[in-house]
């Protein structure tokens, strides 16, 4: 069976960020600002993927750790992830502001129409869904 690519690097969070250009590396401290906050956790990188907090998910008959929720800036948009799994997820996700959804990840293009109160409570109540 095939080690999964998503991982825990070891990553110090600051040695990422300052990694990142100017534009990018700011979005990404707002946001990990925000996902602190509504955790409680420390930020631990997974390759690409700033997680918070570590929930464990099934597959092929093995069990893998993965983010509770995280985020990771891509290119021009930033993907959220583990925010949608909750009953009221797609309620608030509609007072979001401006974004887009795939299968499982909510994506931004930027933050500063994006009503930070409901992404805080998204953060939050994903978090606590991963944790149970």
């Amino acid at each position: 069976m095939a080690t999964p690519k998503t991982q825990r690097t070891g990553t110090d969070l600051g040695a990422f960020l300052e990694g990142l250009p100017a534009a990018r590396r700011e979005r990404a401290r707002r946001l990990a600002d925000v996902f602190a906050a509504a955790t409680g956790e420390q930020a631990v990188l997974w390759g690409s993927i700033v997680g918070y907090g570590t929930t464990t998910t099934a597959s092929g008959g093995r069990t893998h750790e993965w983010p509770a929720v995280g985020f990771a800036v891509r290119g021009a948009k930033l993907a959220l992830y583990g925010l949608r799994g909750t009953p009221d997820a797609e309620e608030l996700v509609a007072r979001l502001g401006p974004h887009e959804t795939g299968v499982s990840c909510v994506y931004l293009r930027g933050l500063d129409d994006v009503d930070v109160d409901v992404l805080t409570e998204l953060v939050r109540r994903g978090h606590a869904r991963a944790a149970v």
